[in-house]
């Protein structure tokens, strides 16, 4: 404890609880913050290394008063991850929400159909964002296969 934050051996035995939470924040905090990494399924240094917390096990007291101060001090990042399992996985459910649009977009074109002009005008002034949707602003492609963009990577799925 004393090698790695030296400041600790010149403070007088009762430090004051300000002092020593500028302390503990002082050591908790790092460049860059943490990354989860998914592979580990660990909360890690964002150069890799673990997370110090030599100094919350030195005693009960240091122990309570650092109790999750290294997450609020520091930024925790989350970066995608990609497994194969996890590709099947969200083209999946890429696919699932297509199938979920082209439902509803049927059933806007059925309701449409059975409208008057002056109701689809009345929907067109009171909700222009909705109106697209009598258009067949989402289309239905009819297609098996679909390609998407997920991560920055190019990903197609084919349903069977």
């Amino acid at each position: 404890m004393a090698s790695h934050f030296p400041l600790l051996r010149l403070l007088p035995p009762p430090t004051p609880p300000e002092i020593r939470d500028t302390i503990y924040r002082a050591y908790l905090l790092v460049d860059d913050g943490y990354v989860y990494s998914f592979d580990r399924n660990k909360l890690r240094v964002s150069d890799g290394r673990p997370i110090e917390l030599s100094l919350a096990y030195t005693c009960r007291l240091v122990a309570a008063e650092m109790s999750g101060l290294a997450l609020r001090v520091n930024t925790v990042t989350f970066r995608p991850a990609s497994t194969e399992s996890m590709r099947t996985s969200l083209c999946r459910f890429e696919y699932l929400l297509r199938y979920l649009r082209e439902q509803n977009q049927e059933l806007i074109n059925r309701t449409a159909s059975k409208m008057s002009p002056e109701m689809i005008d009345k929907i067109r002034e009171d909700y222009p964002d909705f109106y697209p949707l009598f258009d067949g602003g989402y289309g239905a492609s009819g297609s098996r296969a679909m390609t998407t963009r997920l991560f920055g990577a190019t990903v197609v799925c084919k349903m069977f």
